[in-house]
């Protein structure tokens, strides 16, 4: 079908349209997340606000399923077994920087793309053992362990010895 098509009514008539609107574009988010030595990661999880999540390939790859709509505020989220997430937020006019308009084919609305690539470092596991003042164990205390923000914040429990390891 045109995208376009125009219709000459003349002075006095009355004409019936069907008028059929599309979206002005639909958006993705595509990328690779790969590890500190440059390597793919592959079955990684890629998770964005307002898209499906996605895995990577074998070649680190990642691409969510079109939605309808333009690419709005972005938060991703990059995780895999073994490493330590990353994550990327912007705002709509921060991310143009990343953006990719394609419109390949006129009977397609546009498609933007945000691709963003991500590097996960390997995870460290945390150990300790808390003590009182003697050096006796102390196994009801909570270890409270921050990431990259507030709200992935880790309690562990001490084991009875005064042990515990944390994320």
């Amino acid at each position: 079908p045109e995208l376009y098509e125009s219709v000459l009514i003349a002075r006095g008539e009355e004409a019936s349209l069907e008028i059929k609107l599309q979206p002005p574009c639909v958006s993705l988010v595509r990328g690779r997340i790969l590890d500190d030595g440059g390597r793919p990661i592959s079955n990684a999880l890629m998770q964005a606000r307002g898209f499906v999540e996605a895995r990577t390939d074998a070649e680190g790859r990642y691409a969510t399923e079109p939605v309808q709509g333009p690419l709005g505020a972005v938060d991703i989220r990059a995780t895999a077994e073994g490493f330590a997430p990353d994550e990327f937020r912007a705002t709509r006019s921060w991310s143009r920087s990343h953006l990719v308009t394609r419109h390949e084919d006129p009977s397609q609305p546009l498609r933007e793309e945000l691709e963003r690539d991500f590097t996960l470092a390997r995870a460290t596991t945390v150990r300790g053992r808390i003590v009182d003042e003697t050096g006796a164990p102390v196994a009801v205390v909570g270890v409270k362990a921050s990431g990259i923000d507030d709200d992935r914040q880790h309690t562990v429990n001490l084991s009875a010895t005064g042990g515990w390891t944390g994320p």
